[in-house]
């Protein structure tokens, strides 16, 4: 019996980490994404243009590209990548995609030094999870990433890249954090995670100052994206706002 029970957890731990396409609509906007393992890649569309958000892994960069194909996304339509940090599980496969089809490149200013070197900078553990995957994920590497758009304030991606959302520096994470807003949506990135099963928001795997991120939190549900009711993170979800206030009450 407990084998069974043992086999039966693994089962559902894998499965919601497996590969996934997930498409939702909320009014004018779709939002397809992309899961690779742990990763989320999210293609928002906005009338006729698509921003991707975040890419994952380099080694998960040709994968990106055929999911997006299979999805209905053509890669070099897209008007731009939002980097939501600077981390090799989100940026890893920024310069791929431009090299390849010339898409811009949009991260926060206080990443520029990270993904110029394409390395992540110091990972503080908040769980087990954390702490058994520490020295893999710091060691991580990826291409440097060549920035088009650095953000240094709130920002309408209208003038930049043809798109009406913007994005808002929310340093925590890392230096260079940023939060995208449309409409009823926030794409936040490792700010925080869904859980491995279930959907319920969780702290991120890895958090150097967690009263900080504690704060950073309430400013997004707060005066960042007041009208949010659905979160897009880096690791599973997506998140409702009662999710996150369950959390962060």
């Amino acid at each position: 019996m407990r084998a069974a029970i043992l086999s039966l957890a693994l089962l559902v731990t894998t499965s919601a980490c497996a590969h996934q396409t997930q498409r939702e609509r909320h009014g004018e906007l779709e939002v397809v994404t992309l899961r690779i393992a742990y990763n989320n890649a999210h293609a928002l569309q906005i009338g006729e243009q698509t921003l991707l958000i975040d890419t994952g892994t380099a080694a998960e960069a040709d994968e990106l590209d055929r999911r997006l194909r299979d999805a209905g996304v053509d890669p070099s339509s897209l008007a731009a990548i939002v980097l939501t940090h600077g981390h090799a599980d989100h940026a890893g496969g920024a310069q791929w995609f431009r090299d390849r089809y010339g898409v811009p490149i949009i991260a926060g200013a206080g990443d520029l030094e990270l993904l110029a070197g394409g390395h992540n900078d110091e990972l503080c553990p908040t769980d087990r999870q954390g702490r058994k995957r520490l020295a893999v994920h710091q060691a991580a590497t990826y291409a440097p990433v060549t920035v088009d758009h650095a953000i240094r304030e709130p920002t309408d991606l209208s003038a930049l890249v043809g798109v009406a959302a913007t994005v808002v520096p929310l340093p925590g994470h890392t230096a260079g954090s940023l939060v995208l807003v449309v409409d009823e949506l926030a794409f936040v990135g490792d700010l925080l995670r869904g859980s491995i099963v279930g959907s319920s928001a969780e702290r991120h795997f890895y958090m150097c100052d967690l009263a900080d991120n504690d704060a950073d939190i309430a400013t997004l549900l707060g005066d960042l994206a007041p009208r949010a009711t659905t979160f897009y993170v880096g690791h599973f979800g997506p998140l409702s706002r009662d999710a996150l206030r369950a959390r962060w009450p």
